[in-house]
């Protein structure tokens, strides 16, 4: 559904937006697109499929005048992580009983995430520019995301997504840490 309905949708507008030379098609993706969380693979797998089909989309049909922009919203208050995490395998057997436990702790917080309305206004502006951005990051969640995994060490945003998972344990506080950097640098 990620993929294949927006690729139809595409192929479907795409012959008269040619002939007319002007287009602009919007596709709804995530941030789950450029980064995979752990227990979301197979979403993030058809994320990277949608974001790999608009770029190859986008390259094909800018020479008609047809733009093809990608909207990658992070978190917000939608259902979906009610839908997804209903979706867990049995919890009590699970080798990942303690991050499922988080996930109950981040489902309950879910009527808490922000509406989408940003991610509206993001649609909007992107329908409505002169020169619309090819990608369109939505939320905080999804700024820090795709920043944490594109300037890290890849170990380092592992750690901290395992982290924010529950998989990982936290270390000592980080304050002594801290100390310890700042006389050494002294």
């Amino acid at each position: 559904m990620n993929v294949l309905a927006p690729a139809q949708l595409m192929r479907l507008v795409l012959p008269a937006m040619r002939e007319r030379g002007d287009g602009r098609i919007i596709n709804i993706s995530s941030m789950s697109g450029r980064v995979a969380l752990p227990f979301l693979g197979w979403y993030a797998a058809s994320k990277y499929a949608l974001e790999a089909v608009s770029d190859a989309a986008r390259r094909e049909v800018a020479g008609f005048g047809i733009k093809v922009v990608l909207i990658e919203p992070g978190s917000f208050g939608t259902g979906v992580w009610e839908s997804a995490f209903s979706t867990l395998p049995d919890r009590e057997s699970s080798a990942y009983k303690d991050a499922y436990a988080l996930a109950d702790q981040i489902e309950s917080k879910s009527a808490d995430f922000p509406a989408p309305t940003p991610v509206a206004k993001t649609i909007r502006r992107a329908l409505t520019a002169r020169h619309p951005r090819s990608r369109y990051l939505v939320g905080a969640d999804a700024i820090g995301s795709v920043l944490l995994d594109a300037v890290s060490p890849t170990v380092m945003s592992d750690y901290v997504m395992r982290l924010g998972a529950g998989l990982a344990k936290a270390p000592k506080p980080l304050d002594r840490i801290v100390d310890q950097v700042v006389k050494r640098a002294l």
